[in-house]
């Protein structure tokens, strides 16, 4: 005779300040008839839900098979708040330096597909200005510097337009050297937290143009300076290569204010940067940035070590540091800005299948647009699918957590962009774009 099968629920008590996202709530110190939730049993999807249920008692007990997000760190769920918040800012504390220039919001204004279009282009500009700095690290022809500040317009131009377009490109494509492509996503970073503040443009092209020219002074470090690049307290031999880049750019054409910016990238809040050991308003508001910009960069993808960071770990360590080696507020920015699950995340969700996120949603961050690479048993996908989570029959999906960046191959790289083209564009036009080579 055939024994029963018995399910097994594995099951624990937490208290009412370790509920977070993604927990599947089965037991409450009162009747679940005394409470507004219709089933025996509740998946929180929200810190609305968490609220709702510390209502009702301080002890809960949740079920870990049917969990979403199990063992998801406090401090995790609390940064997933904080980036669908509102940043209220006390008026009774001192203005930050920045308040005063910070009055726009900028608003997306262009299609991820249209964009795409333009941020290809802007790629293949960013390529050549590379080999030129290669060239010419301390831009003494006139028309490289040209064409340096053109290109850094170009990035806030095409951030403002739609930012998702260039944070998937910087993710997934590579501009032909391991530095620069830090530079540019540093970039990137650094843009995108100041188009949430909404700062001047031209402010953003100078910081723009000072992280660019970074390189020219982290070319010059060697492998061992690299080691610690991660560490967010700035090891001194890495923070070398801002007086490199000085001394090499002293006789170029370059804009002091974007030189001010780059002498004072490696400063920290507290003291602790190098070399001048600047404190708090000592150190320029766009220096702040871009040294906050790096630090989340290097935390997520250090260039000597093969470990890497997720997106959320990465926030996590600087939630950590505000107030201390970085502006708290500046934090809470980035934070807003990116989201934990920015595109270009390599992602599984609830259902078991894994995808790269192509377009993220201030109002849905866990629920954003997903390239599927692989299905729920975790075989390739070979037809192309961009699942829009909460929507149709992925209703019920969410994130579960990031896997990882996925830098993409050549072919997957074009199949991935015409399979953007069609989900914007439909079937047609992708073939027009294709067809004539407008998207490349």
């Amino acid at each position: 005779m055939r024994a029963r099968e018995t399910k097994v629920i594995h099951s624990r008590r937490v208290e009412a300040n370790e509920l977070c996202v993604g927990m599947y709530v089965s037991q409450l110190p009162v009747p679940w008839s005394a409470t507004p939730f219709p089933l025996e049993g509740v998946l929180i999807r929200n810190h609305a839900d968490i609220e709702c249920l510390t209502k009702y008692g301080q002890h809960f007990v949740i079920d870990e098979t049917r969990s979403l997000t199990l063992g998801m760190p406090n401090l995790l769920a609390d940064i997933y708040q904080r980036s669908r918040l509102k940043i209220v800012r006390d008026d009774k504390k001192e203005p930050k330096p920045w308040q005063k220039f910070s009055s726009r919001r900028y608003k997306t204004c262009r299609s991820l597909s249209k964009e795409l279009m333009s941020a290809n282009k802007l790629f293949d500009r960013i390529g050549k200005i590379i080999s030129c700095l290669h060239r010419d690290p301390e831009l003494n022809r006139l028309k490289n510097t040209r064409e340096l500040e053109s290109i850094s317009e170009a990035i806030v131009d095409s951030m403002m337009g739609n930012p998702d377009a260039l944070v998937w490109l910087s993710k997934v494509r590579s501009c032909g050297s391991v530095i620069y492509d830090h530079t540019l996503r540093t970039a990137v970073w650094a843009t995108l937290i100041g188009r949430n503040m909404g700062l001047l443009k031209s402010s953003l092209q100078a910081m723009n143009e000072a992280i660019l020219l970074s390189g020219v002074g982290k070319i010059c470090l060697k492998k061992k300076d690299w080691a610690n690049c991660d560490s967010l307290e700035i090891d001194r031999n890495f923070a070398a290569w801002s007086n490199y880049a000085i001394r090499k750019l002293s006789h170029s054409k370059i804009e002091p204010k974007v030189l001010t910016i780059l002498a004072n990238m490696t400063e920290r809040l507290n003291g602790t940067g190098f070399p001048h050991q600047k404190m708090k308003k000592g150190i320029p508001y766009l220096a702040q940035i871009a040294s906050l910009a790096e630090a989340f960069e290097l935390s997520m993808n250090p260039i000597t070590k093969k470990k890497k960071r997720s997106v959320g770990e990465s926030l996590a360590r600087l939630y950590w540091c505000r107030d201390s080696l970085f502006d708290g507020e500046l934090i809470e920015e980035l934070i807003q800005a990116v989201g934990l699950y920015p595109p270009g995340s390599l992602v599984e969700l609830s259902s078991g299948e894994k995808g790269v996120v192509i377009e993220a949603s201030k109002k849905r961050r866990i629920r954003p647009s997903v390239l599927l690479t692989e299905d729920g048993n975790g075989n390739k996908v070979h037809k192309t699918v961009i699942a829009r989570l909460g929507k149709s029959e992925y209703e019920d999906v969410i994130v579960q957590k990031e896997v990882g960046s996925k830098r993409l191959t050549k072919a997957e790289y074009h199949r991935y962009n015409h399979a953007i083209l069609r989900y914007q564009y439909g079937f047609f036009m992708a073939f027009f774009y294709r067809l004539t080579g407008v998207f490349k």
